[in-house]
């Protein structure tokens, strides 16, 4: 007689599926998810067999059938289970966590999930990549899976399965049993979070990325309505424009999973804030410019102080505006004092505190993409490059608990003198005169500083020091 077949029982037989090779999944109702019922004689395979009531179901219903012999595998759980005849399994250890970032289209879920996979050292997998011929909203990949739950499943196992000690961040999965099947049959212990923002702020998002498939977003909602509900019920929500994500943060702790420079109660790190928000900055593909409420627009300082005018004014401040609205964040500053040219000055509350961190994040990335989109130059992608670059040289000395060296510190200077030569390029301005201006800037600023930039200062980077480094 030749070798049974493995059939393994949903959910608590799958996560045997690495060790007994591939074979079926079998519901407990004789149905099979797979492309084809074996023909061979079966071994019906359960993790945890306390009855054996579920296997003795599927046996019958598999006899009925008129499949041969059927024999049985798995760890029976208590010394009476039936059926007697057991095959033991061994005890498989698990792996690294499967973080499974899920949610609507334009919820930030992808956002998340680039963020997770850098804070954590994980490896991201989209899941589209697995998914072929998903049509124009999806439908003809949505059928794909109606008629074989797991037909993309089989293809990211595989992937997924490598790698033991790094965990997988998997952004994108509309499918429940896709996920529960990646989970059990590569020994990956499944946090799921299905991450979620108003509707109003999702289909400002949606018209900002102008994707085609979002102009269908209505038929697409109605089509994966039931499977999100599936996901969601199995997940941590997560609302991205809310500052408390303990839920999700304690989930993660549970596996020794913690956020380096993580931002307040957020599932943002700091260094995935700068990423996320100089990414979006430099993609200027969108036809239309994003918008954004105006009341966050306070920094006019430099466009007062080189008399700047029209669109090039508003352009810097808009910019100046969200890069203030990232270093609070990064600073962990309360509030920000904006000083008039009338000379009055007026104090706002710093927007990770009263909206969230993400929040921040969000509104700076659409500031910063409005401005390199309304009237595109080639000067700002090099600058939002140089910004970013010299703000994550200040977060990995943050990351290490220490101090800036001195050639750190001059090479932080950048993020100052970009903006300004960036300034001078667009408004035909002295650059050196620019770039002195910034180092005087920053030095004055630093000499003042308190928190966390002082503490990046070191105790012996005096005012004197930080004029000769400069």
């Amino acid at each position: 007689m030749s070798e049974p077949e493995p059939v393994y029982i949903w959910r608590s037989g799958l996560r045997h599926w690495e060790s007994r090779g591939e074979g079926f999944v079998a519901l407990p109702d004789g149905r099979f998810i797979g492309p084809r019922p074996p023909s061979a004689p079966v071994e019906l395979i359960d993790a945890d067999i306390y009855s054996g009531a579920t296997m003795l179901k599927l046996a019958r219903a598999l006899r009925a059938a008129g499949y041969p012999a059927i024999s049985f595998a798995g760890s029976p759980a208590c010394g009476n289970a039936l059926p007697p005849v057991v095959t033991p399994l061994p005890v498989l250890p698990p792996r690294a966590p499967l973080i499974a970032v899920c949610g609507l289209p334009g919820s930030g879920k992808s956002a998340l999930a680039h963020g997770l996979a850098d804070s954590l050292g994980g490896r991201y997998l989209k899941w589209a990549r697995f998914v072929s011929a998903p049509g124009q909203y999806g439908e003809q990949a949505a059928q794909r899976e109606a008629e074989d739950p797991l037909v993309f499943a089989r293809q990211a196992r595989s992937e997924i399965a490598r790698e033991d000690a790094t965990p997988v961040i998997l952004d994108g999965v509309k499918s429940a049993e896709a996920l529960t099947f990646l989970a059990f049959t590569t020994r990956r212990p499944l946090i799921s979070i299905w991450a979620d923002v108003s509707e109003e702020l999702r289909q400002r998002t949606l018209r900002w990325r102008d994707d085609p498939d979002d102009r269908q977003d209505a038929q697409r909602t109605a089509l994966f309505a039931e499977r999100w509900q599936a996901l969601r019920a199995m997940s941590i929500p997560v609302k991205l424009d809310s500052p408390d994500h303990s839920a999700a943060l304690e989930a993660l702790a549970w596996h020794g999973l913690h956020l380096p420079l993580g931002a307040g109660n957020s599932l943002l790190d700091k260094r995935a804030a700068v990423r996320i928000a100089m990414h979006n900055a430099r993609k200027l593909g969108a036809a239309h410019p994003p918008d954004f409420p105006a009341e966050l627009v306070k920094h006019t300082s430099y466009s007062d102080k080189y008399g700047l005018d029209g669109l090039v004014a508003r352009r810097v401040n808009v910019v100046a505006s969200a890069f203030r609205l990232l270093d609070d964040l990064i600073d962990e500053h309360t509030e920000r004092r904006f000083r008039r040219k009338n000379g009055s000055a007026e104090v706002v509350p710093a927007l990770w505190l009263t909206a969230s961190p993400w929040m921040a994040v969000y509104w700076a990335s659409v500031m910063l993409a409005w401005a390199g989109r309304i009237c595109p130059d080639p000067y700002y992608a090099e600058m939002i490059t140089r910004v970013e670059r010299a703000t994550l040289i200040e977060l990995e000395a943050d990351l290490q608990g220490r101090p800036l060296t001195a050639d750190e510190y001059q090479q932080t200077l950048d993020k100052e003198i970009a903006f300004r030569e960036w300034i001078a390029r667009l408004a035909n301005l002295d650059p050196a005169r620019l770039r002195d201006d910034a180092i005087r800037a920053q030095l004055k600023n630093d000499a003042l500083s308190s928190g966390i930039e002082r503490q990046r200062l070191g105790q012996n980077f005096t005012q004197e020091e930080l004029w000769k480094h400069s």
